[in-house]
């Protein structure tokens, strides 16, 4: 699998913006994702653009929460340099905060929302998981 896709050239500079596959399949997997989910909800009488808002929700606490997590797991590493937690493009999320900063966000917003949430946890989260197989496909 290439580690960079494509570069984005850029007028006056050296070096282009580098567009790397794994966060280029990420981002294609969650879009189908949330076109799916849309899908789904409209079929069960749900608002799409409601379920749009909570999928990008979703998509950012999910970011942020694996990011967290794997500084709480890796602090000592992070205590000297605490500037370094910002440095997400040289890595370090973990899946299970992720997980769980997702369902967090998911709790409240159906409770924010009014929203059914047994209907919606059937009609959305029980499809088939897209995102994760995209975005770690080796089609590049």
């Amino acid at each position: 699998m290439r580690k960079v896709l494509l570069e984005i050239p850029l007028p006056f500079f050296h070096k282009g913006i580098p567009i790397y596959a794994y966060g280029f399949m990420l981002m294609v997997a969650f879009l189908v994702a949330i076109t799916i989910a849309r899908w789904r909800a409209k079929k069960e009488g749900l608002d799409p653009n409601k379920i749009t808002d909570l999928g990008i929700y979703l998509v950012c606490a999910g970011i942020l929460g694996a990011r967290l997590f794997f500084i709480i797991q890796f602090y000592k590493e992070y205590q000297h340099h605490l500037l370094s937690i910002f440095k997400i493009y040289e890595g370090g999320l973990v899946y299970y905060g992720g997980l769980f900063a997702g369902i967090v966000t998911l709790f409240v917003y159906v409770r924010k929302n009014h929203l059914p949430s047994l209907r919606l946890l059937i009609s959305l989260y029980l499809q088939p998981h897209w995102d994760l197989p995209l975005a770690v496909s080796d089609a590049f």
